[in-house]
């Protein structure tokens, strides 16, 4: 056994070697490449000495730059190349596999893993209530396992507005949902807010290993709880609006009123008497509301808006991957070609950090190093620094996703395509695109490099919607939430479509 444990250690270091020696062999190759080119440039001036020629080897900014745009390059094309897809699945299941013969002797890995868990759930919770006091004023309208439905009120937000243009934001299970508010001044929910929508957003939490059984239709079963606590909450504002209009009414018969409205409400959606599965369109006190689902909150949204497609007055998707096969970035391509399955059933869920180390693997120069020489050039900027610390704060908070939900999305929308195929079978119902006829409103990332905007794009030859709109954006996936630009031109023009449709 222990001769087992130390071959399979040894693979583990090779296959692992050899990923650092393909990211060391980009890394120099890009930088001579780097030399030709300032050398190129520097040929083209009358008085080229070799002093000139020489200082091009020296570090300067521009051969920095020149250098990391060609890593880019180079590491795009070697990290969705096959040979590297390769070495990566090996290096994986080598550690799997050493993982399984420690647990087999006795090592105790689960004990010092559940340890870790406690940490990381406890930071959370800490970093959740701090995130939680810069956040504008919400209310919980709803509240089952670790998830929550926060109804934003803001600053902005006159009393007039609530139960009106309900909006519900569909974040993404990956990350937190901070980055829709990373502070005060780029903030996707304010600049809603500002326009006069009523803004509820679903926040997933931190689920810890009690949820890894949780699956994609149990986060579709969120969602319809959710949109019917919206639809009761926003009739109850209606009702009382319209009570309130009612002057000559005296304050005993206004309270019974409401209180008959309420009554109504709780019957309608008790065990013995709701259906969770369809919400009576027909009913007095319905309503339809617009939801916003922000990559894979984007799929839960489509799956969703398939199977209640009645509930729902508009639909946004904001980058969303909805066709693979359109889909060409390095996350995309690991996630068709490794196992995901041997790692979920060894774990039970996808460690938040592993991903974290994901998004760092794309470019590891650009994606460390270089954004903090960025916050050293720009120390002295205010609002550059408050945000860069926001979003620092936001990335490496990342929770674990639960390991059915992990392996639902990955092998039916990344690996079998199933979503644009109309193949996702859940609880006996079919997810069919074409079921979809709302207003549809999708916004891509031309930069994108987390979800090609070409797969974000496909989804309007898959819905029966009549009115569809396409907004492309020139900037990258959390450029669309953070970015200066997004918030001048991109939300303003969201918004209004959202309230016109």
């Amino acid at each position: 056994m222990y001769f087992d444990m130390l071959t399979n250690a040894f693979e583990a270091l090779t296959w692992g070697t050899k990923i650092l020696s393909k990211y060391n062999q980009a890394y120099t190759e890009s930088y001579f490449d780097a030399i030709r080119e300032c050398q190129k440039q520097a040929a083209e001036y009358k008085n080229f000495e070799v002093f000139d020629n020489l200082r091009c080897m020296l570090p300067s900014e521009e051969l920095y730059e020149e250098w990391l745009k060609n890593t880019d390059t180079k590491l795009n094309d070697l990290l969705k190349s096959e040979e590297f897809s390769s070495l990566l699945s090996n290096y994986v299941e080598s550690n799997l596999e050493f993982r399984k013969l420690l647990k087999a002797q006795g090592y105790p890995i689960q004990y010092f893993e559940d340890i870790y868990e406690f940490i990381t759930n406890n930071w959370n919770s800490y970093y959740t209530r701090r995130k939680d006091k810069v956040v504008s004023e919400f209310r919980i309208s709803y509240k089952k396992d670790n998830t929550r439905l926060m109804h934003f009120i803001g600053d902005d937000k006159s009393p007039v507005i609530e139960g009106k243009n309900p909006l519900l934001i569909i974040y993404a299970p990956i990350n937190q949902f901070h980055i829709m508010y990373i502070n005060p001044v780029r903030s996707v929910v304010k600049s809603l807010l500002s326009h006069g929508i009523d803004v509820y957003l679903l926040d997933w939490g931190y689920p810890t290993s009690k949820y890894n059984e949780l699956s994609l239709f149990d986060y579709i079963a969120y969602v319809r709880d959710a949109v019917q606590s919206i639809q009761n909450q926003t009739s109850i504002s209606k009702s009382v609006n319209m009570l309130g209009d009612k002057m000559n009414m005296d304050e005993n018969q206004m309270n019974l009123e409401i209180a008959n409205t309420k009554n109504f409400l709780t019957y309608k959606t008790s065990p013995e008497n709701s259906s969770s599965d369809r919400i009576d369109q027909n009913s007095k006190y319905s309503k339809k509301i617009s939801i916003l689902g922000y990559c894979w909150g984007g799929i839960i949204a489509l799956c969703y808006a398939s199977l209640n497609n009645n509930s729902i007055r508009n639909l946004t998707l904001l980058a969303v991957p909805v066709d693979s096969s359109k889909d060409q970035t390095i996350l995309s391509t690991w996630a068709k070609n490794l196992d995901t399955d041997k790692i979920i059933d060894e774990f039970g869920h996808l460690n938040g950090q592993v991903l974290d180390i994901g998004f760092i693997m794309r470019n590891p120069v650009r994606y460390t190093v270089d954004k903090y020489l960025t916050m050293i050039k720009k120390y002295n900027d205010t609002e550059f620094m408050d945000i860069f610390r926001s979003v620092e704060g936001w990335l490496y908070n990342t929770p674990n996703i639960p390991g059915k939900l992990f392996k639902d999305i990955v092998n039916e929308c990344y690996k079998n395509n199933s979503l644009v195929k109309n193949s996702i079978g859940l609880n006996h119902e079919v997810i069919n695109l074409h079921k979809i006829d709302v207003p549809i409103q999708t916004i891509v990332a031309e930069n994108d490099d987390l979800v090609s905007s070409a797969s974000t794009m496909e989804i309007e030859n898959y819905v029966s919607s009549s009115t569809k709109k396409m907004i492309k954006f020139k900037g990258g996936h959390v450029g669309l939430c953070i970015s200066g630009s997004a918030h001048s031109q991109l939300w303003p023009e969201v918004a209004d479509w959202i309230l016109a449709n």
